[in-house]
């Protein structure tokens, strides 16, 4: 599960910086 969530944040917010923001 955890990792369908994450890949779904990715493709929401393909940006970098944004990725960093939400795993930091």
């Amino acid at each position: 599960m955890l990792k369908i969530r994450k890949t779904f944040k990715y493709r929401l917010y393909p940006n970098r910086k944004q990725r960093e923001s939400l795993l930091a």
